[in-house]
């Protein structure tokens, strides 16, 4: 240690009092500016959020007697939902699931299973709807 450190040191053991008067100046000032740094982000935060929504609201009725009507669980849902790429989706699920695995983290390759699985039943689904359509439309004609 040098001088102004041994000096600094000897005064704070003389007074004790000014030393965790320091110490705890110290630590407000430091939980301040934490304080003052997350709030700050948190505005940001709510700013940005209320930026973009501002363009998206309207006040127009037609939005509250729209096809989005409120459900029960409280979800927009767009109904042209585009699912072509199913199967596309289904391969590449069970090919990320195998690396997953081959890399020895089985939770992230169930993880990837159950979105394959998930894909593969509105696979089922829509093949089905199109086998009905087709049954239908041969019984009409």
């Amino acid at each position: 240690m040098n001088f102004i450190q041994l000096k600094i040191v000897s005064f704070f053991k003389k007074n004790l009092e000014i030393f965790l008067l320091v110490i705890l100046l110290i630590i407000t000032i430091f939980i301040t500016q934490l304080y003052n740094s997350n709030t700050k982000k948190i505005q940001r935060i709510r700013n940005r959020n209320m930026q973009d929504r501002s363009f998206k609201r309207s006040n127009d009725i037609s939005r509250l007697n729209s096809e989005f009507g409120n459900r029960e669980n409280g979800f927009r849902r767009k109904n042209n939902r585009n699912n072509g790429n199913v199967d596309k989706l289904i391969l590449k699920y069970n090919e990320l699931a195998r690396e997953a695995l081959s890399n020895g983290d089985k939770i992230l390759s169930e993880n990837y299973y159950q979105y394959a699985d998930h894909f593969l039943r509105i696979s089922i689904e829509q093949k089905e709807k199109q086998k009905d359509k087709s049954q239908t439309s041969i019984e009409t004609v």
